[in-house]
């Protein structure tokens, strides 16, 4: 009876004090090393689109798309404010670097693998916000399949929430399944559109010029 108690009572204390964990007063170094992955019960959710781009180009503009322009405010989750990174370079697997959101809160988020126009993926912990109460880390991963042509790309986006113990997988869960869902489809919905007018515009560019090049051809 105590532990069916308990089932009911953590969840509901554990959302009641998301709305008091406070901005942290400096910086997390977020030098240490990500969590290990472990084999539990994780809670995942996917999104896709389908973006007129080849899938090479496409998978390197995602991984450097500014975030800012992409994770934009959804009913109460904040949106990004900036990202700064923390090792050398980005974009290859190993590096990091601090996603600050709007609220002041913070992640850290390290890629993990990168394979050249088929999928990446990315692994974020030390969530500053209520996440931290629920989540140990969660895994991104994007998948990019090239469509009949080659011209347009499937993109797949999932993530995967490892909770902190079972308890906390039944507030998690109700997470991802009401706002973290809704805020996947609206990101993924404003990336393929980012997306669609960069390549739209690129490939404009590129017939401009090779007009420009036809005519100098055609006055020799």
């Amino acid at each position: 009876m105590r532990s069916a108690i308990s089932c009911l009572v953590l969840p509901i204390a554990l959302l009641s004090l998301s709305a008091c964990v406070s901005v942290p007063a400096t910086d997390p170094s977020f030098s240490t090393e990500p969590p290990r992955q472990v084999d539990r019960s994780s809670i995942i959710h996917t999104v896709e689109v389908d973006i007129q781009a080849p899938a090479d180009a496409l998978l390197d503009w995602i991984i450097t798309v500014p975030l800012e322009d992409v994770f934009l405010a959804y009913r109460s989750l904040p949106g990004v404010a900036t990202s700064e990174v923390l090792t050398d370079t980005w974009g290859t697997p190993g590096t990091r670097r601090r996603v600050r959101l709007e609220d002041g809160h913070q992640v850290v988020e390290q890629l993990l693998s990168v394979v050249p126009g088929e999928h990446f993926s990315y692994q974020l912990w030390g969530f500053t916000n209520e996440a931290g109460l629920l989540a140990e880390y969660a895994i991104g991963r994007f998948e990019l399949e090239s469509r009949p042509g080659g011209e347009l790309t499937r993109v797949t986006w999932t993530y995967s929430f490892t909770p902190k113990g079972p308890v906390r997988r039944i507030p998690l869960s109700l997470f991802v399944r009401t706002n973290w869902r809704g805020y996947m489809s609206a990101a993924l919905e404003r990336l393929g559109a980012e997306a669609d007018s960069h390549f739209a515009a690129a490939a404009q560019n590129t017939r401009q010029n090779d007009d420009g090049l036809a005519r100098k051809e055609e006055n020799l």
